[in-house]
C-alpha cells in the first residue's frame, strides 16, 4: 500500500505496550530529573580507566577548630594575607591568593580541577576566556572531553577482564539479580514483576526496576564502581569459517549508553522521586525497605557486607533519539535515529536463566530477522560491579602497564527490545532521497578528483609512461545512483556496432522511454493535484520537468530466431511503474502481537507492459508475446561495515537503477548497457542491477586505484590522501551484503482500464490494447495495463512450501522497521518478475518501508 495518513497512524498507535498513556504521564510526574555536579560527573561518567592509589576505606584525618585565642592569624576573604610592612598587599580575587592544595572541605576524593592560564583573562574578579579565543576555546574542550569520554570505564566496560563465569572465589561469592517492574519502584511498596522478553518498547516508553547485589560470603567484599546503566550497542563478533567467538568481539559500537545515578554508586543520597526530601550529605546507611528487609544503601566505604541483600532502584526512558555525537564523524540524522532490536544475541553467559528460555535456540523459538550471523544490535539495562584486580587476586593475563587495572568482578545484563515508532510523509521522503543522492555523488567526486589529481601528477614525474584515465573503465559509471536517456544514446552507440538494425532499435527505445513517461506523467499530475485540493485551494506548483524520471522501467529487445539461427529484432518490451516509494506496517512476532489489532500488509502496485514495434519491419502481422507468468519477491537487504562508519547515507536508488535497458551485441547476447557492465548478461546470475554492482563495486576500484597511488608516490608529498577520506571509501569498499529472496505467493491481478475493468485470475486474459505511437507515426504499441495485488504475508523462504490460508509469514520471521545507522542498514524493495512465452524475463524493483 502507499504511505499511510496520519490519522490512520495515530489510530494504529492507540494501544501503547507495554505502558498506556496514563501510565507513561504517572511516572514524568513521579520521577525526578536532576543535574549532575561536576564531582559527580567526574567520579562515576568520567570516572577514568586508571586506578588510583587513593585508599577510599580510611577515614579522612579530623581537624580540630582553631581557637579564638591562637596567636596564628588565619587569612579571610575580607582581609589582605601580609600587614603593610610584609610589602605590597595582594587582591583577595587574585589567582595568586588561591592554594592548589587546600583540603576539600567534603573529604571526599573528587579529582583537582586545573585550569589553563592561557585561555583565562585575570582582570579583577573577571575570569571569563578572552572574546577572540571563545570559539577555539569551546572546541578545545569539546574535543578533550570527547577524548576522556573514550578513556573512561563506562565506556570501554566491555573491554575490561570480566570475573563473572571464573572460578573466582570473590566474583562467586556476589549475586546479582534484575527484576523489571509495571511501574515505578518505591520504598514499602509490593512491586510488580514483568518479564521484559514479552514485550516490545519503543521511544518515550520507561523501564523500571530494581537490582540486588548479595554478598554470600562471610567476609566485606571490596568494590569500588556500580554502574547501572541502560545500552544500546551493534555487535560484530569474530566468525573464522563458521566458528563464532561470542567472548572477544571484533567491533563494539554503543549508540547509547544511558546511566542511573541513583542505582549506581555515587557521593551523594540523591532525591530519586519528587516526593523525596533528602539530604545529599545523608547516606542513610540504615534504610531498609519495609516490604524486604532490603537495604537501599551501599556502604560508604565501597565494601558489600556479609549477608546483606543491597536493593537499587532503577527507572530509564527511551529517548526519541541518539545524541548528536552518536554519529560524530559525519554527522548524519538517519545515523542518529534509534535503531530496532535485529540479531541473534550470543554473549548468554551474562543473562538471567529466567530470560534465557526466550532467548536461546533450545526449543526453537529463536526470532529469525534475516540479519547477519555474528552481527546484533542489542538494548539491554546492565548491573555492573567493578573493582581493582588486586583486591579480587586477580593476575591479568595481559598485564597492564600500570600497577593495577579494573576488572567486572559481575556482571549481569536484562535485554530489551526495541522497535521504534517512525513516520514520514511523502515530501520529507522525497526530500531526504534527493539529499542523500546529492551527497553521495559529491563524495564520489571526491574520489574521483583525487584519483585524477593523482594520475596526472605520476604522469608530470614520469613523462614517459602512458597515463590511462581511470574513467575510460567502463565499470566505474555505476557510482552514479541516476542515469538519463542522453547516457543512454551516448552508450548505445558505443557498445553496438552502427547498422540499421541498430539504428532502428536505439530509436525504438526512444519513443517507449517517452511513451511511458507520458502516460504515467497524466497518472502524476492527477495524483498531485487531488493531494493539493486537499490541502490547499492552490495548484501543486508542479510543471512537466517534474513527471519526467518518475517512473521504473526496463527495456529489451523482443527477439526471434529464423530457421537459419539469425535472430531478428522485432520490437521493443518494456515493463513500467510509476517511481513510488510503499510502505507497510511493522507486524511484530506473535508473543508481542496485539490479538485486536489488524495489520495491512497489502501491496496494490500499477504495471504496464508495452511492445513496440515499427511498421513494416516484419512481413505480415507483427503481434506481441504473450505472458507466460508474473513472480513476485520481497527482497529484505541487509548491509554491515565492520570497523569502519559508512561515510554516506543510503536510499533505494543506490540498490537498483531507475532504468534498465538491455541491447544485442553482434552475438544476440544481452548487455545492460545502462548499467554499463562489460561482460554480457550472465544467465545464471542475471540479478547484476543490485547495491553490489552499484555502490560496493566501484569503491573496490576506487580503492584498488587509489592504494596503487599511494604505493607509487611513497614519500612524496606530491600526492597525500585525508586519513578520514581513506576510511571512508574503504567501509564501502569492504562493506557486506546478504540478500533474502522470499517468494509471495497468491499474486492477484486488477485491470482498471474502462473496457477491461475487474479481477483477472489469470493476466493471458487481459487484453491488449493497440494504438499507434503520439511520439513517431512509424511506430505502433500493444499495451497491457494491470495492477498487481500482493500481499506480504504470504511470502515464504525458497525451498518451502507457500503458506495455507489462514497462515502468515510473521508467524515464522519478523522483518524489522528500515533503518540505517554508521556500521549497518536494512533495506526492503518488491522484485517483480514477469516472464514472457518467447523467455525474455522483465524485470522492475518496487521500493518499500517498513515502519513500526
Amino acid at each position: 500500500m502507499p504511505l499511510i495518513s496520519k490519522e490512520e497512524k495515530q489510530r494504529l498507535l492507540k494501544d501503547l505496550k507495554p505502558l498506556e498513556n496514563h501510565q507513561r504521564n504517572r511516572d514524568n510526574q513521579l520521577i525526578n530529573n536532576i543535574l549532575p555536579s561536576y564531582h559527580m560527573f567526574e567520579s562515576t561518567i568520567l570516572k577514568s580507566m586508571t586506578p588510583s592509589d587513593e585508599n577510599y576505606r580510611v577515614d579522612p584525618p579530623v581537624y580540630e577548630v582553631t581557637p579564638v585565642s591562637s596567636n596564628v592569624n588565619t587569612p579571610s576573604p575580607l582581609s589582605p594575607m601580609h600587614s603593610a610592612n610584609d610589602g605590597p598587599q595582594m587582591p583577595p580575587n587574585n589567582l595568586g591568593g588561591i592554594r592548589s592544595d587546600t583540603p576539600l572541605s567534603d573529604g571526599y576524593p573528587f579529582p583537582n580541577l586545573q585550569s589553563n592560564p592561557s585561555s583565562i583573562n585575570v582582570q579583577g574578579s573577571d575570569l571569563q576566556p578572552q572574546n577572540s579565543t571563545t570559539n577555539s576555546v569551546l572546541s578545545t574542550f569539546n574535543e578533550e572531553l570527547a577524548e576522556i569520554w573514550e578513556n573512561t570505564v563506562l565506556a570501554n566496560a566491555h573491554k575490561l577482564p570480566n570475573l563473572s563465569d571464573s572460578d573466582n572465589d570473590f566474583s562467586k561469592n556476589l549475586k546479582l539479580d534484575i527484576k523489571v517492574t509495571e511501574s515505578v519502584c518505591q520504598k514499602g511498596e509490593a512491586p510488580t514483576i514483568i518479564d521484559p522478553q514479552q514485550y516490545e518498547y519503543k521511544q518515550g516508553d520507561y523501564i523500571h526496576g530494581y537490582v540486588t547485589i548479595q554478598n554470600t560470603s562471610s567476609e566485606p567484599i571490596p568494590f569500588d564502581m556500580v554502574y547501572v546503566v541502560f545500552e544500546g550497542a551493534l555487535v560484530v563478533l569474530d566468525n573464522n569459517m563458521g566458528l563464532i567467538d561470542s567472548q572477544h568481539p571484533l567491533t563494539v559500537y554503543k549508540f547509547l549508553n544511558m546511566l542511573d545515578l541513583f542505582a549506581s554508586w555515587s557521593y551523594a543520597n540523591i532525591d530519586r522521586l519528587v516526593t523525596d526530601n533528602g539530604d545529599p550529605h545523608d547516606w542513610c546507611l540504615d534504610e531498609i525497605d519495609p516490604y524486604d528487609n532490603t537495604a537501599l544503601s551501599i556502604d560508604v566505604k565501597r565494601f558489600f557486607q556479609p549477608n546483606i541483600t543491597y536493593k537499587r532502584f532503577f527507572s530509564f526512558r527511551i529517548p526519541e533519539k541518539l545524541l548528536d555525537d552518536s554519529c560524530e564523524v559525519h554527522n548524519f540524522t538517519k545515523h542518529t535515529e534509534i535503531p530496532p532490536s535485529i540479531g541473534v544475541l550470543r554473549n548468554l553467559s551474562s543473562i538471567p536463566l529466567m530470560y534465557l528460555s526466550n532467548t536461546a535456540d533450545k526449543n526453537d523459538r529463536k526470532l529469525k530477522d534475516f540479519s547477519f550471523i555474528d552481527t546484533y544490535i542489542n538494548y539491554s539495562v546492565d548491573a555492573r560491579i567493578i573493582g581493582k584486580a588486586s583486591e579480587y587476586k586477580y593476575k591479568p593475563k595481559r598485564p597492564s602497564k600500570f600497577r593495577d587495572q579494573y576488572v567486572i568482578a559481575k556482571e549481569l545484563q536484562c535485554p530489551i527490545r526495541v522497535i521504534p515508532n517512525a513516520y514520514r510523509t511523502i515530501d520529507q521522503i522525497g526530500s531526504k532521497n534527493e539529499q542523500v543522492s546529492l551527497f553521495y555523488r559529491a563524495f564520489v567526486d571526491s574520489i574521483k578528483n583525487k584519483i585524477s589529481y593523482g594520475m596526472e601528477s605520476l604522469a608530470n614525474i614520469d613523462s614517459n609512461r602512458q597515463v590511462i584515465s581511470p574513467w575510460d573503465s567502463s565499470n566505474n559509471s555505476n557510482s552514479t545512483p541516476n542515469t538519463t536517456m542522453d547516457d543512454l544514446n551516448t552508450s548505445f552507440s558505443s557498445l553496438t556496432p552502427h547498422s540499421s538494425s541498430n539504428t532502428r532499435l536505439k530509436q525504438l527505445y526512444v519513443v517507449a522511454d517517452h511513451t511511458n513517461k507520458e502516460n504515467f506523467k497524466k497518472q502524476f499530475k492527477k495524483l498531485h493535484l487531488q493531494r493539493s485540493e486537499n490541502k490547499t485551494n492552490n495548484s501543486s506548483g508542479l510543471n512537466d520537468n517534474d513527471y519526467d524520471d518518475n517512473v521504473y522501467q526496463y527495456l529489451t529487445p523482443y527477439k526471434k530466431k529464423s530457421l537459419t539461427g539469425s535472430t531478428k529484432v522485432m520490437g521493443v518490451l518494456s515493463l513500467t511503474t510509476p517511481k513510488q516509494e510503499y510502505t507497510t506496517l511493522y507486524v511484530p512476532p506473535i508473543k508481542f502481537r496485539n490479538a485486536n489489532q489488524k495489520y495491512d500488509t497489502n501491496l496494490s502496485i500499477p504495471l504496464e507492459v508495452a511492445f513496440f514495434y515499427e511498421h513494416g519491419n516484419v512481413k505480415g502481422k507483427n503481434s506481441p508475446p504473450e505472458i507466460k507468468n508474473i513472480d513476485c519477491e520481497l527482497v529484505v537487504l541487509t548491509l554491515r561495515s565492520k570497523k569502519h562508519a559508512i561515510p554516506v547515507e543510503f536510499n533505494h536508488e543506490m540498490c537498483f537503477k531507475d532504468k534498465v535497458i538491455i541491447s544485442s551485441d553482434n552475438d544476440g547476447h544481452s548487455t545492460n548497457i545502462l548499467l554499463n557492465f562489460a561482460s554480457n548478461h550472465n544467465k545464471k546470475d542475471p540479478d547484476t542491477n543490485n547495491f553490489d554492482q552499484i555502490v560496493i563495486k566501484p569503491m573496490q576500484d576506487y580503492y584498488k586505484q587509489i592504494s596503487d597511488l599511494i604505493k607509487k608516490f611513497g614519500e612524496d608529498p606530491t600526492f597525500r590522501v585525508e586519513s578520514q577520506l581513506f576510511k571512508d571509501l574503504k567501509a564501502l569498499a569492504f562493506l557486506q551484503s546478504k540478500y533474502i529472496n522470499l517468494p509471495i505467493s497468491d499474486v492477484k491481478f486488477y485491470s482498471q482500464t474502462q473496457s477491461n475493468r475487474g479481477v483477472y485470475s489469470n493476466f493471458s486474459n487481459i487484453p491488449w490494447n493497440h494504438s499507434k505511437s503520439e511520439t513517431n507515426v512509424n511506430y505502433s504499441i500493444y499495451q497491457k495495463k494491470f495492477d498487481i495485488a500482493i500481499d506480504l504475508s504470504k511470502c515464504h523462504p525458497k525451498g518451502t512450501e507457500p503458506l495455507k490460508n489462514g497462515k502468515s509469514c510473521f508467524d515464522n520471521f519478523t522483518l524489522v522497521p528500515s533503518f540505517q545507522n554508521c556500521l549497518m542498514a536494512r533495506f526492503y524493495y518488491v522484485k517483480v518478475n514477469v516472464k514472457m512465452i518467447n523467455g525474455a524475463v522483465l524485470t522492475l524493483n518496487v521500493p518499500l518501508n517498513i515502519e513500526n
